[in-house]
């Protein structure tokens, strides 16, 4: 993976790391080496988004896409390294775009060592201390034989099966730590301390005008697109019929003289499916004549696919496996179509309702206290009171956060744990082949957004709103999606039950193998939501004579003020768990 790796020894000298990507393209590696003792810091030398500046026992390593410099990568390093000299270890605060960078400072007795995250943690790096040394990389393969004797992080495994995704900071081996939104390392004398520079605070203005708030936000949003546009090197915009996507597209048609040169990119099942996702993407696109590039996805290769993808995003989250096909996508858009960037809408505002308890704050992110969770001390062998530590866990885990209210706890959970480490990961994969852009979580947008009262940023309305608005008729929202239906594919699949079968013989002790056996034959179906429908069929047909209105009210109240369970699919729990194996046989044993 392209990034920034290197180590630093303690009393004796070691051979300095060699980049993943380097490696795994079987390249022989050509980097720099900045030798100060015993440390070695190495970037890819032929990339154009890497570089260092070094003078006078100051250097400053640079990987990434700046948005305060139009310039090459040289000069990018030394604009950084001058912002160091003049405004001090903070300098990064002002900053905007996707970047690491690491900072040797000679200039005392004891070098001080500084390595820095943006402001959303959009690039992964994973690091180690010990008495021995500090080493740290973009990938955690090459981190695990500096890591000598293993603990397994059992709460983050517990995480793993309950949200989908690792808690913030953490992985499945607890010597291997991942730095967070806005966080950046200080390392001198052997001593690593953890700092932050940005923090994202829900801070709400109860007396903003709605109409003052969408003009605000329509600002940001278009001045932060098209600033990520003008930076993007042969650029595709990922268009789906959802909001997100639909707002960069549109903000960019509306800029650009000719649409016909615009790229659009869409993927999935199904591509026939009426009314989803790639449906309205394709209309959308016939509609500004652009060049539009349709893949669609097969689970023909699926095993290998999970392989490569398990590797390229460090199995940090269930999709690891749910999306493996996505990294032969980009591959796909990159040499056959000569793709070097896309523009991503992640989401920005609001997840969900409103919350008045901490458990419905913490539902929007999928996670959630155990005793809300249907089945969860079925998952584990009953000596290790897993539910109790667990509890204890997500307790602390709440208490280390600063909100004024339930609805903001939700919100500032949505950013640092749903955003750093379960959506940051399937967009940083993609680095492999293309330069990933999502200007919906630029920190501007994010601190416009901190001042919107509650009533703003629920379910996004003001958001979905302000599109509404602007497009007017020609807006179309997709019904239903491409997504692969895993659960339909394992009850057909004799290759998937034995693969699954066979991954949770490798799970960590503290799980119960034969749980997790016993849904590889019964990964479930779609009962639940034929009931769903059936109910709403012959619901529609009363609203003229019941309360519907009432009865929504009465039901919206339940959701927000009495705790909710969180309810896991069977098919998800049994993706998540052969994650968690392959964690255990590839890194942990």
């Amino acid at each position: 993976m392209p990034g920034l790796s290197g180590n630093i020894y303690f009393g004796h000298d070691g051979p300095p790391l060699i980049l993943a990507d380097q490696r795994s393209a079987g390249k022989d590696p050509q980097v720099y080496d900045f030798v100060d003792g015993t440390f070695h810091i190495n970037i890819d030398k032929d990339s154009r988004k890497s570089a260092t500046y070094s003078k006078d026992r100051l250097a400053i390593s640079f990987e990434g896409v700046l948005l305060n410099q139009q310039e090459s990568s040289e000069k990018t390093a030394k604009y950084l390294y001058d912002k160091y000299i003049r405004d001090g270890e903070l300098f990064v605060k002002p900053l905007r775009g996707s970047f690491q960078i690491a900072v040797i400072d000679g200039r005392s007795p004891d070098t001080r060592f500084l390595f820095y995250a943006d402001h959303t943690a959009s690039r992964q790096i994973f690091y180690h201390h010990s008495k021995e040394g500090f080493v740290f990389s973009p990938d955690i393969e090459p981190l695990i034989p500096h890591v000598y004797n293993k603990t397994v992080n059992e709460m983050a495994m517990v995480h793993f099966m309950v949200s989908g995704h690792f808690p913030s900071g953490h992985t499945a081996v607890d010597e291997i730590k991942v730095l967070g939104p806005g966080e950046y390392l200080a390392l001198q004398a052997g001593n690593l301390e953890k700092k932050q520079y940005y923090r994202f605070v829900l801070e709400p203005d109860e007396q903003m005008d709605r109409r003052e708030a969408s003009r605000a936000l329509d600002s940001v949003l278009t001045e932060r697109i098209l600033e990520y546009w003008r930076h993007a090197e042969d650029p595709a915009i990922l268009l789906s019929g959802g909001y997100d996507s639909q707002f960069i597209f549109y903000t960019i048609a509306h800029a650009v003289e000719d649409t016909s040169r615009l790229t659009t990119v869409t993927w999935g099942q199904h591509p026939g499916r009426r009314n989803a996702d790639m449906a309205i993407a394709r209309r959308t696109a016939e509609r500004f004549g652009t060049r539009h590039i349709e893949i669609e996805k097969t689970q023909d290769h699926w095993r290998a696919e999970y392989d490569d993808m398990f590797k390229a995003q460090s199995g940090m989250t269930d999709s690891s496996f749910y999306h493996a096909h996505e990294l032969a996508v980009c591959k796909t858009l990159h040499k056959n179509y000569g793709i070097r960037s896309v523009m991503r809408g992640d989401e920005c505002l609001g997840f969900g309702p409103d919350a008045h308890t901490v458990q419905n704050a913490l539902l929007p992110s999928s996670m959630s206290f155990p005793k809300y969770v249907p089945g969860f001390e079925e998952w584990f062998a009953p000596e290790n009171r897993i539910s109790e530590r667990y509890s204890r866990f997500m307790t602390g885990l709440v208490k280390q956060y600063e909100y004024q209210s339930y609805d903001c706890l939700k919100d500032t959970l949505d950013f640092y744990q749903r955003q750093h480490m379960n959506r940051n990961p399937l967009n940083y994969f993609k680095l492999d082949y293309l330069e990933v852009f999502c200007p919906l979580i630029d920190p501007d947008v994010l601190d416009l957004i901190s001042k919107f009262p509650s009533r703003f940023r629920r379910h996004k309305q003001l958001f979905k709103k302000l599109l509404e608005t602007k497009i007017g008729r020609q807006l179309e929202i997709a019904e239903n999606n491409n997504l692969t239906d895993w659960r339909s594919e394992i009850n057909r699949s004799s290759e998937l039950i034995a693969f699954f079968m066979e991954e949770s013989e490798k799970l960590p002790s503290i799980f119960n193998p034969d749980f997790f056996r016993s849904r590889i034959f019964s990964p479930g179906t779609s009962h639940r939501k034929n009931i769903k429908a059936l109910i709403k069929d012959r619901v529609r047909p009363l609203k003229k004579i019941l309360p519907i209105e009432f009865i929504q009210q009465t039901l919206a109240y339940r959701k927000r003020h009495i705790n909710q369970s969180l309810h896991i699919p069977p098919h998800l729990l049994m993706i998540r768990a052969a994650v968690l194996a392959r964690w255990c046989d590839w890194w942990i044993v």
